[in-house]
Order: structure tokens, then C-alpha cells, then sequence
């Protein structure tokens, strides 16, 4: 099914809540597209249009939204819509090789 809407951010979370549904960007004269508003929103977003199926380092992440993600780490901790995605935010510690990473659960 197909469902029209003016407001992008309606079905951002829902969208993250079936696997394999994609969503579309239709642009007209006059009519301004509108981005994700929010940071963990962002960081969603970005994800779901760039599934790598695999791990993803957040630093990747973080190039591709601009913020740094120990800022929200609490948001994405635990974050039912990001495991909707099929990952799981992992913060990084401390010592070398422990960096944040968003962990792909399949």
C-alpha cells in the first residue's frame, strides 16, 4: 500500500518498525522537503537509508550527521527503533580497539 503525507517525520519511526518497507521523497515546485528533526532521529535516518547489514562504526555515523554520539548515547542505548533496524548501540570504553560501534543483530 502507499500512503501520502506533507509531514516527513510521521512515519520515521514506524518505517524503522518493518524491515524491507522503504519510504520516498516525492519534491514538487514550491513544496519543501524537511529533514529529520532531532538527533537521535538523524542517526536513525541515516542508518535506515544506508543498511549495511553489517557493523557500522560510529564515527562513520557521526561524519555523516556532524554531531558526536556520546552526546546522545543515553537515546541510543537500548532504542527500540534502532534494534527495529537490526542494530544495537554499543558505547565504546577505554583502551585501544573499544570504539563505539552500532553492532548488526541480523
Amino acid at each position: 500500500g502507499y500512503i501520502l503525507t506533507d509531514q516527513s517525520a510521521r512515519f520515521v519511526r514506524l518505517s524503522a518498525q518493518y524491515r524491507n518497507c522503504s519510504t520516498l521523497t516525492l519534491e514538487y515546485d514550491g513544496i519543501e522537503v524537511t529533514k529529520p528533526v532531532g538527533r537521535v532521529a538523524k542517526v536513525l535516518a541515516y542508518i535506515r537509508d544506508n543498511n549495511h547489514h553489517q557493523d557500522i562504526e560510529a564515527e562513520e555515523v557521526e561524519r555523516a550527521v556532524g554531531f558526536k554520539l556520546r552526546q546522545i548515547k543515553n537515546g541510543l542505548q537500548g532504542n527500540w527503533d534502532l534494534m527495529m533496524l537490526g542494530y544495537d548501540y554499543e558505547p565504546g570504553g577505554k583502551g585501544r580497539g573499544n570504539k563505539a560501534r552500532f553492532k548488526w543483530l541480523g
